[in-house]
């Protein structure tokens, strides 16, 4: 019977210590997104626009891709370390997309930005992180690409 009561005491101090640790976790989830200053860049059209003048991701490191399936719709964030304006960070939320395709080789820095194409196609905003030339054009042979409906930007200080 003390066995039993001392597994059972233990199990409870594993859950008591888990919970505190995702309590911990928590608060440091809402600290960090409250002293980040998430600025709308705008969407669509004003986006391509303002990556030619206000912000660039030639020379950029992309450092973080979301996923996620929401209201039946596929929706990609890329999250970038801009180099201008130095020290700020941009993430680009593709939403209801159409298609992407990523691929990632330990062999190479995930994930430097050497060229890109960022343009509008059919009704849709493209992205390739890799393009096969600077062409203002879609190519098949344009790898790390991304194609969906919206586009969104904001800046992260």
């Amino acid at each position: 019977m003390f066995a039993e009561i001392n597994s059972w005491l233990f199990q409870l101090r594993v859950i008591l210590n888990a919970a505190v640790i995702l309590i911990e976790y928590f608060r440091l989830v809402k600290t960090f997104v409250m002293n980040s200053a998430l600025s709308y860049l705008g969407c669509n059209d004003q986006i391509i626009d303002q990556s030619k003048s206000e912000f660039s991701l030639v020379s950029a490191y992309l450092n973080g891709i979301g996923i996620n399936w929401e209201n039946d719709q596929l929706n990609i964030d890329l999250k970038f370390e801009l180099f201008y304006p130095a020290g700020k960070r941009l993430v680009l939320k593709f939403n209801d997309v159409f298609e992407y395709d990523f691929n990632y080789n330990a062999a190479h820095y995930f994930y430097y930005v050497e060229r890109l194409k960022l343009l509008k196609a059919e009704n849709r905003y493209y992205i390739s992180l890799d393009p096969v030339d600077q062409s203002e054009k879609i190519d098949a042979k344009d790898n790390d690409i991304i194609v969906a409906t919206n586009l969104e930007a904001y800046l992260i200080s």
